[in-house]
């Protein structure tokens, strides 16, 4: 009998699959956004795990639902349950297929940048893209080759990312204790710093997209429901426990960022410009190395499942490669994939010398995804409702999971409003906040705009290509 997940294995595994790269690779922006505001960076970080721990207790009431009969379960199956089967097939395709493979490759593209960045490489970035690509398609071999390995390596490389975090403590006690960083020079700490924005709505509200990026790890509650001890109390109290140490985290993170003045980075503030940005690199490509063999390994398999369900154009045929369960069509399908996203998001990066649309792109899965949590949670409460879901919620449970709907689709409207129209038409050729180790050769914010506005079309229409495929095939049965 295999055993169950206990309430502390529980919370593990929920803080080590949310806590990653987000807060390594957002931060800066979150600080741009705020204009080095103090409190509005502490409110945004507050806001989005707020909400985050709201739509996490709300997918636990929906865990216990009578669920309809899917092929999976999980995230796409309640949606199947509470939105139809179309929206759940659509879902399926989006996050477990091209949400993961996406992120995979775009974060394969920072963690080549970071250790170009701590070799002091500041050359031709297609060089850096034909790499990552390169990096890609081997790690996804590996996962074929060497799958169990290649499941337990980013649990290994996890460990690292704690480091950092650390250092952060300690740099913001000698910070507050001396005045001076540990290489001697003196430090703005923003909280008593003149040279800081207001507190705006605006502010913490264009920060939240790129948050809820650092938060999206809550949703690996999805896959535990069947498999820990007790889910119905487990679930709850692990979400409640774990997001509430997150947010401590995090915000505590962010304390130290502000009281050192770190817009720039924290560890290159405490060992100083030399020495501070190789570790700085080297830190954030070990950490970026372990999400994407994690991303890559989720991704490997859940492609997997999609062709052995027949819920992807080219099933049949790429079962037929598949014959002897190799895994063969599963890497035939990630690697057309993953040239599908190097002609769309590495060329144009290359012709415009940027890494911005690479960053800019990756906050859409996050965005979409809270969308679809959104629309989960509506269509819940419509068929609680009208009583075609027999379940008994308690009214505090109810009322949390119709704040998170409302929230949800508010921040979302917000950001899209603010961020792709609003700012753009208040300052169309301002520089963009986008950007990670090449933000110098930045995009401007109509740029930013079309490539957000773009990467949602091409999500939106490859989903939308491949539901039409599979409502044919089961017209046809």
């Amino acid at each position: 009998m295999t055993k169950k997940i206990s309430l502390m294995g529980a919370v593990l595994i929920i803080i080590g699959q949310t806590i990653g790269i987000g807060l390594f690779f957002k931060s800066h922006g979150i600080f741009e956004s705020n204009d080095n505001n103090p409190i509005g960076i502490i409110l945004s970080w507050l806001i989005g795990g707020i909400l985050t721990l709201f739509a996490g207790l709300s997918i636990t009431q929906l865990s216990r639902t009578k669920q309809e009969k899917y092929f999976i379960n999980g995230f796409s199956q309640w949606i199947n349950t509470s939105c139809g089967k179309t929206l759940g097939d659509m879902s399926y395709f989006f996050r477990q297929i091209l949400f993961f493979s996406s992120v995979t490759f775009m974060l394969s593209v920072f963690c080549l940048e970071a250790i170009f960045e701590s070799f002091n490489y500041h050359g031709d970035i297609w060089i850096i893209f034909i790499t990552s690509f390169i990096v890609c398609l081997l790690i996804t071999y590996l996962n074929m080759v060497k799958r169990t390995v290649m499941v337990k390596l980013p649990h290994y490389i996890g460990a690292i990312k704690f480091v950092p975090m650390i250092l952060c403590v300690v740099a913001a006690i000698i910070v507050a204790c001396t005045g001076k960083g540990i290489d001697g020079l003196e430090y703005d700490n923003l909280f008593i710093s003149k040279d800081v924005g207001k507190l705006s709505f605006s502010g913490v509200f264009n920060s939240i997209p790129a948050i809820l990026f650092a938060y999206n790890g809550y949703l690996v509650v999805g896959n535990l429901v069947n498999k820990i001890n007790d889910p119905k109390k487990t679930v709850p109290r692990a979400m409640s426990i774990a997001n509430s140490i997150i947010i401590g985290i995090y915000i505590t993170i962010s304390i130290t960022l502000i009281v050192n003045g770190a817009t720039g980075g924290i560890i290159l503030n405490i060992f100083g410009e030399g020495l501070g940005k190789t570790l700085m690199s080297i830190v954030l490509f070990i950490v970026s190395l372990g999400s994407v063999v994690l991303f890559n390994a989720v991704s490997f398999n859940t492609v997997d499942e999609a062709i052995n369900f027949k819920q992807t154009i080219g099933s049949v045929l790429l079962n037929k490669l598949d014959n002897k369960k190799s895994g063969l069509g599963s890497l035939t399908l990630n690697y057309l994939l993953f040239v599908l996203y190097f002609i769309i998001f590495s060329i144009p990066s290359i012709i415009l010398d940027t890494d911005a649309i690479f960053d800019s792109s990756s906050n859409v899965g996050t965005f979409i995804t809270f969308m679809l949590c959104g629309i989960l949670f509506l269509g819940f409460l419509i068929k609680y409702f009208k009583k075609k879901i027999n379940i008994k919620i308690k009214f505090h449970n109810l009322a949390i999971i119709i704040f998170s709907g409302i929230c949800v689709f508010i921040i979302a409207i917000y950001s899209i409003f603010y961020d792709f129209i609003a700012e753009i038409c208040n300052d169309p050729y301002g520089k963009s906040v986008s950007g990670i180790f090449y933000q110098n050769q930045g995009i401007n914010n109509i740029l930013d705009g079309l490539v957000f506005w773009i990467t949602i079309i091409f999500f939106i229409l490859l989903t939308l290509i491949n539901q039409i495929w599979i409502n044919k095939k089961r017209h046809k049965i």
